[in-house]
């Protein structure tokens, strides 16, 4: 049981590198640095306009004098991803959410902002913000955090143990910023919060349950088998929760926006074969992988997964931030006992127990960096 629970949320939280980073990267690394510069001006800024600003990977690579002088010349700001922040170390999210392309973009994004608000929908019958009401009963598990690895973590456990999810933010269901490809969930205040680094890096994190799915690029990709069998994984385990997982996350993206295209017919065109078409597997060469957005363009955020929960078992309170952990000495060895938070909409500390007749209990910390 416990090794399905962290199958599933480590699945949906991973995201692999980007291979249009890879072969910017073998480029250079062979010294043919003209033709990164080409294939930059004609796959990137033809198609975009030059972005305004760059978060890029600390290595010999991107920190190269041929890469800072390029982007100079372009007018763009450089700043580098740092062990402070590792979900834009290497990621596929740094290429999506560091890009801040045209003016005309932007105009999209402000349409889509002005008309978002904050009409946040509880679709689930355990979904609620009474706080009151969520502490009025003891739980087996209390799950802080309901993102990308809470909100599996939790729909699994609650299978077999009674579940509480603290999310501090609301719901991201009925908000266009979240829901519609064309939104700004990075710049809408009720999604994600902005944030600088110890070394100066403007970064953001969600605020909302569906957690870094619901601001994020949204691609997903499988891992490879040689990582699995790595790391000691069960293969079988591995693969049925893959499915679980892509029965509601994953969508193959059979017609290519503009952005997409290009980036396949350069990675073809640098010699990143062979070529695997639509796959979800790790392969090596050029390869369409899975997206959050379905073809309607909407977002499966990890929210959708709390569909597979057993709504008899389950809670999931919006709008409450966890303030401390209590815990119990008991027979001498410390052991969770329960969690102070905050409800957001009314501003009282509520404190919720755990099921101390249940040798499993536990608080789970599952929040975002």
């Amino acid at each position: 049981m416990t090794l399905e629970v962290d199958l599933r949320s480590h699945i949906l939280s991973a995201l692999h590198a980007d291979s249009w980073y890879q072969s910017v990267r073998s480029e250079i690394a062979s010294g043919r640095a003209l033709e990164v510069e080409q294939i930059f001006v004609k796959d990137i800024i033809k198609l975009h306009d030059i972005p305004r600003k760059i978060i890029s990977d600390r290595d010999l690579v991107f920190a190269s004098a041929f890469w800072i002088v390029l982007q100079y010349n372009l007018g763009t700001q450089l700043n580098y991803s740092t062990t402070y922040h590792p979900e834009t170390d290497g990621q596929i999210e740094s290429w999506t959410s560091s890009f801040l392309w045209s003016p005309a973009h932007s105009s999209v994004q402000r349409d889509i902002s002005q008309r978002s608000g904050n009409r946040a929908e509880y679709p689930y019958p355990f979904m609620t913000a009474d706080a009151q009401k969520a502490a009025s009963r003891s739980y087996d598990y209390i799950v802080v955090g309901g993102g990308t690895a809470g909100c599996p973590l939790a729909a699994t456990l609650s299978q077999h143990y009674s579940v509480l999810v603290l999310e501090r933010g609301n719901s991201t269901y009925g908000i266009p910023d979240v829901e519609d490809f064309r939104g700004s969930s990075t710049t809408n205040p009720n999604v994600a919060q902005a944030f600088v680094s110890e070394d100066g890096v403007q970064l953001v994190r969600a605020r909302v349950l569906g957690g870094g799915s619901a601001i994020n690029g949204g691609v997903y990709s499988r891992a490879s088998t040689e990582y699995i069998r790595k790391i000691k994984w069960d293969e079988k385990l591995v693969y049925e929760s893959y499915e679980w997982i892509e029965r509601l996350n994953a969508f193959q993206q059979y017609k290519l926006s503009t952005w997409n295209s290009a980036t396949k017919d350069g990675l073809l065109q640098a010699g990143v074969l062979p070529y695997n078409g639509h796959t979800l597997d790790y392969l090596v060469g050029t390869k369409i992988s899975g997206s959050i957005f379905d073809e309607n363009g909407q977002r499966h955020t990890a929210a959708d997964l709390l569909q597979y929960a057993n709504p008899e078992n389950i809670v999931v309170l919006l709008n409450a931030t966890a303030s401390r952990i209590l815990f119990s000495l008991g027979s001498g060895k410390p052991k969770a006992s329960g969690v102070d938070f905050r409800s957001n909409n009314d501003g009282l500390i509520y404190q919720i127990s755990l099921n101390q007749l249940s040798i499993n209990s536990e608080v789970i910390l599952s929040e975002e960096a």
